[in-house]
């Protein structure tokens, strides 16, 4: 293979799937992501933004700091066609209630907290300053803090 011949996001993943299905793709801590396991874990995150009803031109918005789950959302998105929006976690809730309504975004992967810091409750902050966020319709919360 003299490079890859992928065009897109969500075609890259699947071409180094296909290629180095046994390499690992993601390193965290002790886990351990190949190719192959990566990929089912986006197409597993695409499968679940769809029947939120997540599509094509949606704005789908990940809070989190760097974990595998934050890459997962991306893959997930990106293979809907989604448009994928990263917020600062360290952002006010004014900051981000502007992020939010300015981007358009319709669903939120965020995680529990970030150094004690709770994500849900900027997100209710941001509502609250922002008329209640109505194009926002969905808040996902992925496991615990991740180290």
């Amino acid at each position: 293979m003299n490079g890859p011949q992928a065009r897109t996001a969500p075609a890259l993943l699947a071409e180094m799937a296909h290629c180095y299905p046994d390499h690992h793709a993601v390193v965290a801590g002790d886990l351990r992501l190949t190719y192959s396991a990566f990929r089912a874990e986006a197409l597993r995150c695409a499968r679940a933004l769809k029947a939120a009803g997540i599509g094509p031109g949606d704005r789908v918005g990940i809070l989190m700091g760097n974990r595998p789950e934050w890459m997962i959302g991306y893959f997930g998105a990106m293979q809907l066609g989604a448009i994928v929006v990263g917020l600062n976690t360290w952002a006010t809730a004014r900051e981000l209630a502007y992020q939010l309504e300015h981007a358009g975004v319709r669903l939120l992967l965020t995680e529990p907290d970030v150094k004690g810091r709770s994500f849900p409750a900027l997100v209710d902050e941001a509502r609250g300053l922002a008329d209640g966020l109505p194009e926002l319709t969905r808040l996902v919360v992925a496991g615990g803090p991740c180290e």
